[in-house]
């Protein structure tokens, strides 16, 4: 599969960079994982110790994915990144349950290196993955959750195949058609950073995912990080 950022992008966004990571013939299909649980709760205590709700919104990271989406026409109080979004629900003491091993992984990662990180099953994709911004031609998504569908906005920044919308506002919410289940064999996996300061943070957080993934779900890894030098990764 190809998976590529669009030149439109990273000529707005020059200094992000995006791990993948494309995982084959997994088992993802076995009930909650009592260790990796038990991870994730620790992870989230410790989200807990550093932050607050209060002030949540002042702390680097968070404060550069809110300017990121005020620069493409996202409130950040109606659209956040799922980084913020998933430190929001720690710090109001939601416990993160057991959905499937590989978003366990994903969520584990995500809190332990303060980045973005998701996944989508291949096998639902159609054609090429692609980040990139909204043109308005889009087709309506059905996002996670919701009941009805509907269209992206002009300059909204997006992840889409060759059918559609796969996810909103850069790592927002996914659609439903081609999120990760127990029955998924086959994903892929992303890792965003948005600025240089995370450049070491992203290749620790790409190692340990591959590790968690080998460990708990097995399967075949293959990765790559794109940059605006090198935007395509063909796996």
């Amino acid at each position: 599969m190809t998976f590529s950022v669009s030149e439109e992008l990273f000529s707005k966004y020059p200094e992000v960079r995006i791990g993948c990571m494309l995982v084959s013939g997994i088992d993802n299909s076995q009930n909650a994982n009592e260790t990796l649980l038990k991870k994730l709760a620790e992870q989230t205590a410790t989200i807990t110790k550093e932050y607050s709700l209060e002030t949540i919104t002042q702390v680097p990271f968070v404060a550069r994915w809110r300017e990121i989406y005020r620069s493409f026409g996202a409130k950040p109080s109606d659209y956040r990144s799922s980084i913020e979004n998933l430190i929001r629900m720690a710090l109001k003491g939601r416990v993160l349950e057991h959905i499937n091993t590989l978003v366990d992984i994903y969520n584990y990662i995500s809190l332990k290196y303060k980045l973005p990180v998701g996944g989508e099953d291949t096998d639902k994709m159609i054609g090429a993955l692609q980040l990139t911004i909204a043109t308005g031609n889009e087709p309506e998504v059905q996002l996670l959750g919701d009941q009805k569908a509907e269209k992206p906005f002009i300059g909204e920044v997006l992840y889409r195949d060759d059918e559609g919308v796969i996810c909103r506002c850069w790592n927002w919410r996914e659609g439903q058609r081609t999120m990760l289940t127990k029955d998924t064999k086959n994903a892929i996996l992303v890792i965003e950073a948005n600025c240089a300061e995370e450049y070491p943070v992203l290749e620790e957080a790409l190692n340990g995912l591959a590790s968690m993934v080998q460990h708990f779900v097995g399967g075949k890894i293959q990765r790559a990080i794109l940059t605006k030098e090198s935007s395509v990764a063909n796996f």
